[in-house]
């Protein structure tokens, strides 16, 4: 028999043959996503944009471990991306909040390579959970580490297929205040 390397595929689970529900938005959540697109305070912080970082760096206010490039074939897929294995990379943005307060975060979900990160808000730029940072990642999941202050993104899944999934966070902004909202894992 011929040796052939057999690749792992992705599965696109869009396509699967049959068409999905369409999705409604009450009126609760047509304000919050689509009037909440049109408030002066709500910034709208996309690391996706190849155009690079004159459209974010001003909302960046403390990096340490995190790298912006496209890590994908085609290099067309952008975003913020720490590489760091032992723990302990950190990334603080300058969010304010808008008439809602809400802070949607967007990250990509994948089954290699992927783990846990914590965010949280608070005044200052420095990694104040510096030590849950840098915990071994089994603990971070099985802790409850999901609190009022800090909260857990995990960021995968046994799939073959890495997609887009969001997160609102608990925490709420006053419409106009701004705090740090801090990622690490």
């Amino acid at each position: 028999s011929d040796n052939v390397a057999v690749e792992k595929i992705e599965r696109d689970l869009t396509y699967s043959g049959v068409m999905r529900d369409p999705i409604y938005l009450s009126l609760e959540e047509e304000a919050l996503y689509v009037q909440n697109a049109f408030d002066e305070h709500v910034a709208d912080i996309d690391f996706t944009d190849p155009r690079g970082d004159e459209l974010w760096k001003g909302y960046v206010v403390s990096n340490d471990g995190w790298t912006w490039y496209a890590d994908n074939r085609d290099n067309d897929k952008f975003g913020f991306i720490a590489n760091c294995t032992e723990g302990g990379s950190h990334i603080a943005l300058s969010v304010t909040g808008g008439k809602f307060g809400l802070i949607e975060l967007s990250y990509v979900m994948s089954y290699e390579g992927f783990g846990v990160s914590l965010a949280w808000l608070d005044g200052t730029n420095d990694n104040t959970n510096q030590g849950q940072c840098i915990k071994e990642i089994k603990e971070t999941i099985v802790s409850n580490v999901r609190t009022k202050e800090v909260e857990k993104l995990i960021a995968f899944w046994e799939e073959t297929a890495s997609v887009p999934t969001v997160q609102i966070l608990k925490n709420k902004l006053e419409e106009g205040e701004t705090k740090a909202l801090h990622i690490c894992l």
